[in-house]
């Protein structure tokens, strides 16, 4: 009885304990003139990386200033900074035409892989030159180590305009997911044939950029079909949501859909070999738009954010209803053979709802962040005023999608919401963009330099076990999912401190006492089965239990 009380203390006890979010810092990146489209991944270490463009003369990121010498035409950056944001390296990319970077992603070693468009005659990174075949844009992939080095570049595309919109790693190598109006694409050995204009790539490179697999997602001559999101799960398996347009129908592996009267949702899985494990059409009778995926690798659940618009928007069986027909944000829930679980609307009644990004950390709770303008927002029991012209909300739900907290950001002028991520330590990085002279996020703010300028903001963890807030020891688990080992650390634990792994069915796994005065204890769990543990760390003042997803 007492470890089945443990267990489900330990599943309940973030909702029971959430708090107000508290924003450890904030970054504003920006010259004299404009910089865009920025994505945010993180390192096991809780290192940052922020891609992104930059139209001002010159960007600086502390000791570093990266020089744009075609000023007002984008180069492309890329950012290292640590969990306090003291950036560790700067690099740029770019010619005498638009050079675009759009997504990032790390991998276990550190490895830092970009995906973006070139439009100048050729772009160098490190010792390679990468020449474009056409007047249009095509894309590049490059792979730096943890130190900045280039240890590889590559291109890709064909003879128009191709652009790789998302990127993702895992153990098995890198996944990119785009568009593109090329009559044929090619990465490495790897061709696809475009049907129309434009068609959806997703393909897999392993860590040295050759080609392993590739799929197009077809509508004909005239569909579009553009991936708005692209998560893995870390075990070899990819999930696109995609919204097409302008068509009758869309091919995916072997199925195919007929466009409702609006268009035509969709979410699509591969497995390891590329192959289409299932697709679904959202609400062919609503107008539904797709917007952020997420996977929690715990339970091999999906999350998915968009917006809808019309009257109800039906999943799962559950109709969430509509009455102003204007965009309103829904969470949904897949389970991992794409059956539909359930869906809630995340937004009040209101008109103006951006699209929205979401998140899942280590202990299964998302975060959803989108935009909002003109009137005020409810989320759960929370109503939001606009400061000016777009501003930012944001809000954490559990496993179930209930809300727990949300709040507002926001100043006189736009602010829109990118890309969200999270580390193995429970932080989450936002970013975006935004024109206000000044942007507050209540701990932290940052100013404007130019015309438009990029936001980088670390959101820590809320405290969550007993008697949480009397306690002066604050205790970390990481990092989170991991595979052999993980650390315990805290300011410094006593002769009698404990810790102890449960299994999901509540029972006792593995047991240690913590040598006095340390602050820092390192678990050996190499033996242990894959999936879902409760880790129990119990001190003289506080006990810390925490949801540890083991991957082999």
């Amino acid at each position: 009885m007492r470890n089945l009380f443990i267990l489900l203390f330990a599943v309940f006890c973030t909702k029971v304990n959430a708090q107000a979010p508290v924003w450890e810092w904030a970054q504003g990146i920006g010259g004299s003139d404009s910089e865009s489209e920025p994505a945010v991944a993180s390192d096991k270490d809780g290192n940052v990386f922020l891609s992104g463009n930059f139209f001002s003369t010159t960007l600086t990121f502390g000791s570093t200033t990266l020089t744009n010498d075609s000023a007002g035409i984008p180069d492309m950056f890329l950012v290292k900074m640590d969990n306090s944001s003291n950036v560790l390296w700067a690099t740029s990319a770019g010619g005498n035409d638009q050079d675009r970077a759009f997504s990032v992603a790390v991998d276990a070693d550190g490895n830092c892989y970009v995906a973006g468009s070139f439009k100048s005659p050729s772009i160098t990174f490190g010792t390679t030159t990468l020449t474009n075949a056409s007047s249009g844009y095509d894309c590049f992939i490059v792979k730096y180590d943890a130190d900045g080095n280039v240890l590889w570049a590559m291109r890709a595309g064909g003879g128009s305009n191709d652009f790789p919109k998302h990127i993702v790693a895992d153990a098995s190598g890198i996944y990119i997911a785009g568009y593109y109006y090329s009559p044929t694409i090619t990465f490495g050995s790897v061709t696809l044939t475009n049907t129309g204009s434009p068609d959806l790539f997703v393909v897999k490179l392993d860590t040295s950029g050759n080609g392993l697999w590739g799929q197009s997602v077809n509508g004909g001559t005239f569909g579009s079909e553009i991936p708005v999101s692209f998560v893995s799960d870390g075990a070899g398996n990819c999930y696109v949501a995609c919204r097409a347009s302008y068509g009758t129908s869309v091919i995916a592996g072997t199925d195919t859909f007929t466009y409702g009267a609006k268009g035509c949702g969709l979410v699509i899985k591969y497995n390891t070999a590329g192959n289409l494990s299932w697709s679904t059409q959202l609400d062919p009778a609503a107008w539904v738009y797709p917007a952020g995926l997420a996977v929690d690798v715990a339970d091999n659940t999906l999350y998915l954010t968009g917006t809808f618009g019309d009257t109800s928007f039906t999943f799962a069986g559950t109709t969430l209803s509509n009455p102003i027909t204007e965009p309103k944000v829904f969470l949904a829930k897949f389970a991992g053979d794409g059956n539909e679980l359930w869906a809630k609307s995340v937004t009040s009644d209101h008109d103006e709802v951006g699209i929205a990004s979401v998140v899942v950390d280590a202990t299964g709770n998302c975060f959803v962040m989108g935009s909002f303008a003109t009137y005020p927002i409810a989320i759960g029991s929370d109503t939001f005023q606009n400061a000016g012209e777009d501003d930012i909300y944001m809000a954490k739900l559990n496993s179930n999608g209930d809300v727990l907290w949300a709040e507002s950001i926001g100043g006189v002028d736009y602010e829109s919401p990118v890309f969200i991520t999270a580390d193995a330590h429970g932080n989450i990085y936002a970013t975006g963009q935004y024109r206000s002279t000044s942007l507050d996020f209540g701990t932290a703010s940052v100013s404007s330099a130019g015309m438009g300028d990029i936001f980088l903001a670390k959101l820590a963890p809320g405290t969550t076990g007993i008697n949480a807030a009397e306690s002066n020891n604050e205790i970390r688990i990481f990092p989170n999912p991991t595979s052999g080992e993980f650390y315990v650390q805290g300011t410094k634990f006593n002769a009698d401190d404990e810790v102890k792994i449960f299994n999901l069915l509540g029972k006792e796994v593995y047991f240690t006492q913590i040598p006095a005065s340390t602050s820092n204890i390192r678990i050996q769990i190499s033996n242990m089965v894959t999936g879902v543990h409760f880790v129990r760390v119990e001190t003289e003042n506080q006990i810390r239990i925490e949801r540890l997803i083991i991957q082999h």
